[in-house]
């Protein structure tokens, strides 16, 4: 069931239906919590190429 791996990671998107003892996603909450994972992703994909250019530099450095 999605809900209980959705749990694991954001427990505040989980909605209960107490009528009807059943649990649920609410989808429209993890769209806060995606778009700040894709930042934090985008950030980190930016520091490595930012490593890699610095660290081709060096190696074109020490082939002259």
């Amino acid at each position: 069931m999605p809900w209980r791996q959705t749990a694991k990671v954001v427990p505040e998107v989980i909605t209960y239906d107490e009528e009807n003892d059943r649990y649920g996603v609410a989808y429209d909450k993890l769209v806060g919590v995606l778009i700040e994972a894709t930042k934090d992703q985008q950030d980190l994909i930016n520091k490595q190429d930012e490593r890699l250019e610095s660290q081709q530099k060096e190696i074109d450095n020490l082939k002259e």
